[in-house]
């Protein structure tokens, strides 16, 4: 399990390997779409696994608790990649993605106390408590969505017992 988790957070480090070499970290639809993408098919790969451990049964409120914590464990993950590359290889990088964003909402037509607000907001959310808590808790929600869909689909039929 372990390894599944290592080989998605290598492909999730080079979907955004091109901010350290565009100089910050915006997210562009593309990447995120295909982050997005990615974690479903992750998702839908845990349900199956999950499905092969238990024989084929599949109660659907433990596949879901399954995949939230391995939400949780992959949110982890990712706040620890956040940190490192924000805190220790390229601690600029925040604030060239900060200034990208302001120059997007002024194109946009913000004003400058709504420009100003959230440029407060972000320099708050970069402390690391607060990245991990939305990595966990964006990485579980969109784990248990999946699942639940998926697990819709797979789940074992009620057994009726007379």
């Amino acid at each position: 399990m372990l390894n599944l988790y290592l080989k998605v957070g290598m492909v999730l480090f080079v979907l955004n390997l091109p901010m350290l070499f565009i100089g910050t970290y915006f997210p562009f639809d593309g990447i995120k779409f295909l982050e997005i993408v990615w974690l479903a098919a992750i998702v839908f790969g845990l349900c199956m696994y999950y499905r092969k451990l238990n024989d084929g049964v599949v109660e659907l409120s433990k596949l879901v608790r399954f995949n939230y914590r391995s939400g949780a464990l992959l949110g982890f993950w990712c706040a620890a990649w956040y940190l490192l590359i924000f805190n220790i290889v390229s601690p600029d990088l925040w604030e060239e993605t900060l200034d990208v964003m302001r120059d997007a909402m002024k194109e946009d037509g913000f004003s400058n106390e709504e420009e100003e607000a959230l440029r407060i907001f972000n320099k708050e959310f970069r402390q690391p408590i607060f990245q991990i808590i939305y990595n966990v808790f964006f990485y579980s929600l969109i784990f248990t969505i999946v699942s639940f869909i998926v697990g819709v689909f797979i789940k074992s039929p009620r057994q009726i017992k007379n």
